[in-house]
């Protein structure tokens, strides 16, 4: 019996150390290589959700985040990308779990509710998501936060602290970068808080 008891936990060892061995933790770059945009992306993204001591968020208008360009969307905000803001305005629908992407190595699932959460914030809580700025909540978020999905009622007047990037690999998916695609939009720029570092109700 005892053998058997040695055997066993000799066999979840090896398990662990195999599956640390053939990647299987996920990197702050996820599924990406780390020095490509993608992985540099993803590291933005997989952030800790604590701001720098002594670093106050700068104020960013929704109506400035969502404005049409007169040039490139993703260089209206170059000086703030990566930057802790705070923005405010309504949840604008029925904030949605996500499952696999890049950020987590393809490993989250939507039912188990381990990946991030898209939010729709827009200037009225009636806005369409196609004007609509997005902003997530993290899995670490989710995590120190185990009521997050009581903070994001459709229809709360909310301020969101965050770091703000701009997500390029979703410029087909934007109304400001592919005004011209059919069938894909479902958001309103591709600059997003993400992820967000305090979400706060306006009474």
């Amino acid at each position: 019996m005892k053998n058997i008891k040695k055997s066993f936990l000799l066999l979840v060892i090896i398990s662990i150390c195999c599956g640390k061995a053939f990647g299987q933790v996920c990197h702050p770059w996820g599924s990406a290589s780390q020095n490509s945009d993608t992985g540099q992306l993803n590291i933005a993204k997989n952030r800790a959700v604590e701001p720098i001591p002594g670093d106050a968020a700068v104020s960013v208008t929704l109506q400035d985040l969502l404005a049409k360009p007169t040039g490139e969307d993703k260089t209206r905000f170059a000086e703030l990308e990566g930057k802790y803001v705070y923005t405010e305005g309504y949840v604008a629908s029925i904030p949605e779990e996500e499952g696999p992407e890049s950020c987590n190595c393809r490993k989250a699932m939507k039912s188990k509710k381990n990946g991030d959460l898209h939010i729709y914030i827009g200037e009225t809580a009636s806005a369409a998501n196609t004007q609509c700025i997005i902003v997530e909540f993290t899995p670490k978020f989710k995590t120190t936060h185990p009521d997050y999905a009581s903070m994001v009622a459709k229809g709360k007047h909310v301020r969101v602290s965050g770091y703000l990037i701009y997500d390029f690999e979703h410029e087909i998916n934007a109304v400001n970068t592919c005004g011209k695609c059919t069938g894909k939009i479902w958001r309103k720029t591709c600059w997003e808080i993400h992820p967000v570092l305090k979400l706060e109700t306006i009474k």
